[in-house]
């Protein structure tokens, strides 16, 4: 069976540049994961949007068009993200850059994660319904691009 682990953010010391996050284990989190929908709606399939974990506290992907990266925090069982993520500055499509402006704005609003099995949703301020991602199987994840 699935086990979801989910605690609402817990007041913590302030960590410069990084958002509260939820406590457990962050080894679920490594890897990569493909964006599935965005405000409670589904992504549009043929923009690929993903997010990988790194051991060493990397974290980044394709937001569509872009790579966006930085760097995560695991202190007192405490997940933070950075307040802000550095990305490349392609221009693509209106429909991929509209979807991906979307995605980091609502990344970096970052608040709390949850996860339960293949499945890792990321609750941010001021969103219609969690970031839901999917796990990438290692054969099918993108080679790492720096981030």
């Amino acid at each position: 069976p699935a086990v979801t682990t989910e605690v609402e953010a817990e007041a913590a010391p302030a960590v410069a540049d990084a958002r509260i996050g939820t406590a457990f284990d962050p080894a679920g989190l490594l890897g990569a994961w493909k964006l599935e929908s965005l405000g409670g709606e589904p992504t549009a399939e043929e923009i690929v949007t993903t997010l990988e974990f790194t051991e060493d506290g990397r974290l980044g992907g394709s937001a569509g068009c872009n790579n966006y990266m930085g760097e995560y925090t695991f202190d007192k069982g405490v997940l933070g993200f950075p307040a802000a993520f550095a990305a490349t500055k392609k221009m693509c499509p209106p429909p991929m850059m509209e979807q991906e402006d979307a995605y980091l704005k609502a990344i970096s609003g970052f608040e709390r994660a949850e996860i339960d099995g293949d499945t890792l949703r990321l609750h941010v301020a001021d969103g219609d319904g969690p970031l839901v991602f999917s796990r990438i199987a290692d054969e099918e994840a993108p080679a790492d691009e720096g981030y």
